[in-house]
């Protein structure tokens, strides 16, 4: 179900999680919220080893597994730089959160009303 507060908050959470981990250069972070009102983070690991690397979600999903907790919304943000704006990932990334949780991609962050869902 759609609810642009939760929707705003994964994103600010994500921005701030990308500014800090990420101060210059590429960025990208995850950000999901579960059925008991609790939002998880995570970023793609790093691997010299391109057959070891992961969505960015899945640390964030993992998370959420380990409490039991059901995931109801899945965000996903990237940039290029520290000066370049933030974007959802590309299509063939966004399938990684088929996992019955609402999807959703910015059209003009941080405007949550912008903002539309997908499955």
């Amino acid at each position: 179900m759609r609810n642009p507060e939760i929707e705003k908050k994964m994103y600010e959470l994500a921005v701030e999680l990308i500014e800090k981990r990420y101060p210059t250069g590429w960025g990208g972070a995850a950000v999901i919220h579960t059925n008991k009102g609790h939002y998880f983070t995570s970023v793609a690991i790093e691997t010299a080893n391109a057959s070891a690397e992961l969505c960015i979600e899945v640390g964030a999903m993992c998370e959420a597994h380990k409490y039991n907790e059901k995931v109801t919304h899945c965000l996903c943000v990237t940039r290029e730089d520290e000066n370049s704006p933030f974007f959802p990932p590309a299509a063939s990334a966004r399938s990684g959160c088929a996992t019955g949780a609402r999807m959703f991609r910015w059209a003009s962050p941080p405007a949550a009303t912008s903002c539309s869902l997908s499955n």
